[in-house]
């Protein structure tokens, strides 16, 4: 709608709690914990997974495994001020990936402790993923679960949220996460899929956020340039040796520039 100042994207396996107030704590105007984290991602399930050893949510890159640091705090309050992603944090099953999932027993997260917003703050980054996100009408044209490559799977929100996110950093608006939980009933997976459909898409995941994360040559403008921008590089890139790799991060490049099209048609 155009009338309509938010977007939420919920999956089909995740429900509000029954004893929150779902809509209004995604908008609410609340009090919200600065964080940030040694590598500059932070990773939410350190925090609320219980009864396991540590665990990353799904799409943290693996080369940044065991360097960042939760505790890393600015113990200052801050208000919803230029919020253009609120991501929520799940009860039940955590999102995590299906290497995990394959030699782990059943994983259980709690939620925080103390059920604030935390923002990531300054350059820090966190994984976003389509189970319960709330964008602003702002970013909302840029923020979609890109094309996978033939092969790959399960990392097109993971990606369209980290793309999203640096082009809101380069506005200096803010991301935050936390409330409100969900209930995360996951769907009946067959995991040894899933992580085939994973496995290519991880190795490219980590250079994928290094590159994103350091990237610097944004146009003025719009949202909409910048993601233009991050589309004319991925299409561009050779990161790799193996021209399957290189490939693919190309053909996510030039998705990107389709969905540009769909969006300039509409806006």
């Amino acid at each position: 709608s155009d009338n309509a100042d938010y977007m939420i994207v919920v999956d089909d396996d995740n429900y509000p709690l029954h004893n929150i107030n779902w809509l209004k704590e995604h908008l609410d105007n609340i009090c919200t914990v600065r964080i940030s984290s040694k590598n500059n991602i932070v990773n939410p399930c350190e925090p609320c997974i219980v009864g396991k050893p540590f665990h990353y949510a799904r799409g943290y890159p693996k080369t940044e495994y065991f360097k960042d640091s939760f505790e890393s705090f600015d113990v200052d309050f801050d208000d919803m001020t230029d919020i253009v992603i609120n991501t929520s944090i799940w009860q039940e099953d955590p999102d995590v990936d299906a290497q995990l999932l394959l030699y782990t027993d059943r994983l259980t997260s709690i939620g925080f402790e103390k059920q604030y917003k935390y923002l990531t703050w300054g350059k820090t980054y966190i994984p976003i993923n389509s189970q319960n996100t709330l964008v602003k009408k702002e970013i909302a044209p840029i923020y979609w679960n890109v094309h996978m490559p033939k092969g790959m799977d399960r990392y097109d929100d993971i990606w369209g949220g980290l793309f999203a996110t640096r082009c809101a950093k380069e506005y200096s608006k803010k991301v935050s996460f936390g409330m409100p939980y969900v209930a995360h009933k996951r769907n009946t997976h067959d995991y040894l899929k899933d992580y085939k459909q994973e496995y290519l898409a991880e190795i490219i995941n980590s250079t994928m956020w290094k590159e994103i994360m350091d990237f610097n040559n944004m146009s003025c403008g719009n949202y909409l340039n910048m993601y233009q921008d991050i589309a004319e590089y991925l299409s561009k890139s050779h990161w790799y040796t193996n021209s399957i790799m290189n490939d693919a991060v190309k053909e996510v490049g030039h998705s990107m520039y389709a969905w540009i099209e769909v969006v300039d048609k509409v806006i």
